[in-house]
């Protein structure tokens, strides 16, 4: 399975709605609150809407269920594989809401929360 998510394919989309704060729903995990503007939050809103494969239909449509009841698989643009990652993913759509992080190299999930943690929003 690890060799198989190294090599080139398809992307999806984990969509989960959830039911509270990340902070909540998912207590074990590092949550991080960075500040957008309304121009940036408006550009991350556009990086999510154009990752979505439409297949030239107005809505996407999910594709098989998600890690979690409230979740969902959905067709994405791009290839996913070792060097474009979730993590590489999350990082460009901060990048490009304004979020002062270099995208590139990011593969983990500890490399994108070192990157992002200077600039965390403190409570």
């Amino acid at each position: 399975m690890a060799l198989g998510a190294a090599l080139p394919g398809p992307a999806v989309l984990h969509v989960s709605g959830l039911w509270g704060p990340p902070a909540e729903v998912f207590p074990s995990a590092t949550v991080l609150a960075v500040a957008l503007t309304d121009a940036g939050l408006a550009r991350l809103i556009a990086f999510l809407g154009s990752s979505f494969d439409r297949a030239g239909a107005a809505r996407a449509t999910a594709n098989a269920p998600g890690l979690y009841p409230f979740s969902r698989f959905y067709p994405a643009t791009g290839r996913f594989h070792l060097f474009n990652t979730c993590n590489t993913w999350t990082a460009n759509g901060l990048a490009a809401a304004g979020v002062a992080i270099a995208p590139e190299g990011v593969q983990t999930a500890d490399e994108l929360v070192d990157r992002l943690r200077p600039l965390a929003r403190r409570n």
